[in-house]
C-alpha cells in the first residue's frame, strides 16, 4: 500500500482513519495542533488532562463545557472538520469514562459506528461510495446478542455492508498484563477443528481424564511439542468456574499466559509453566461447574 501510495494520483490515494474513541492522549493531541493552526486558544483544554488521562479535578460536566465552548470557536473557522470531528471524539471518550462495563460496550459500539458514517461522508466528497473497515468480530458483526458496529451499520448500509470473516491457527498478540505498564506477547490457537487434526483418545478415570493426542503432519501445537520432545505431558488441565483469579496467580509468580483459546461452553488458558513444573498447566473455565 505504500508502494502504491507512491505512485498514485492525487484523491486516489489511500487514506487510513480511525474510528475508535479509546485513545485520550492522541486525540487530543490532534486537536491541540489543529487549534493552533486555526488560531484557537487551547489554554482550558490543557487543563482536562494529566498526562495520558483526565484530570482528576474535571468531571464530566466541566470536560462537556470545555469541550463545547471550543467546538463553537472552531465552527466558526474555515477548515476546520477534522478539528471539530477530534473534540467529537473526545467528547465520547468523556461520556463512556462514566458508564459499566456493559453499558459501555454498546455506547462505544454506536460511537465507532458513527465514526465510520463520518469518514464515509469524508470518502464520499472525494468521489469514492465504498470504504474498507477492520475490526475486531465481535465489533463489524451483523449478529450478536447487543447492537455491535456492525449490526447498525447493516441497518443504514442495507445490502451495501458486507462481512469478511477471517481465521488462524497460530498467531501473536503483543497484550497487556494486569500490571497496565507491562505487555507480553502472547500465543493463541484456534479452537476450530478444522484448523487443526489429530488422532485423539480419552479415558475417562474419575476425577481424571487421560486424553492420548497423535498429530498429523500439519502445523500444531500437539506436532511442535512431539518434533522438539518427543513422546510425553504437553500439558496438565484443571477446571475452574473462575478464570481471572487463576491467571492472576500464575502471572504474580511468573508464569504469564503463554496462549488463550475459545470453545463451545468455555475456554482454555495455557501458562508458561514449563520451566517451575516441567510441563505447561491449562487451565479451562467452565461456569457451569
Amino acid at each position: 500500500m505504500r508502494q502504491y501510495n507512491e505512485s498514485a494520483l492525487e484523491g486516489e490515494d489511500l487514506r487510513f482513519y480511525g474510528f475508535d474513541m479509546q485513545r485520550l492522549s492522541y486525540s487530543m493531541r490532534f486537536l491541540k495542533e489543529s487549534c493552533k493552526e486555526l488560531e484557537v486558544d487551547t489554554t482550558n483544554l490543557q487543563k482536562l488532562v494529566e498526562g495520558e488521562n483526565w484530570s482528576s479535578e474535571c468531571d464530566l460536566s466541566t470536560r462537556t463545557e470545555t469541550l463545547t465552548q471550543v467546538k463553537k470557536e472552531l465552527e466558526s473557522k474555515n477548515g476546520s472538520e477534522n478539528a471539530i470531528h477530534f473534540v467529537d471524539i473526545l467528547m465520547q471518550h468523556s461520556e463512556l469514562q462514566t458508564l459499566t462495563n456493559d453499558d459501555g460496550a454498546t455506547l462505544r459500539d454506536q460511537f465507532m459506528a458513527e465514526n465510520v458514517q463520518w469518514i464515509l461522508q469524508q470518502e464520499q466528497r472525494n468521489g469514492h461510495e465504498k470504504i474498507f473497515v477492520t475490526g475486531h468480530n465481535s465489533h463489524v458483526a451483523k449478529w450478536g446478542s447487543f447492537d455491535s458496529m456492525g449490526k447498525l451499520l447493516s441497518k443504514d448500509a442495507a445490502n451495501g455492508y458486507y462481512v469478511i470473516g477471517t481465521d488462524f491457527y497460530k498467531t501473536h498478540c503483543n497484550m497487556p498484563t494486569r500490571s497496565p505498564e507491562k505487555r507480553t506477547i502472547q500465543v493463541f490457537y484456534s479452537h476450530d477443528p478444522l484448523a487443526k487434526a489429530a488422532k485423539l483418545a480419552g479415558f475417562d478415570l474419575g476425577q481424571v481424564v487421560l486424553e492420548i493426542t497423535e498429530p498429523d503432519s500439519e502445523p500444531s501445537s500437539w506436532r511442535e511439542f512431539l518434533d522438539k520432545n518427543g513422546d510425553g505431558i504437553h500439558h496438565i488441565a484443571f477446571m475452574t468456574r473462575d478464570r481471572e483469579p487463576v491467571v492472576q496467580y500464575f502471572e504474580e509468580n511468573g508464569m504469564p499466559v503463554r496462549h488463550y483459546g475459545e470453545y463451545t461452553g468455555g475456554n482454555y488458558t495455557v501458562f508458561d509453566s514449563k520451566e517451575k513444573f516441567g510441563t505447561f498447566i491449562q487451565v479451562k473455565e467452565d461456569k457451569n461447574l
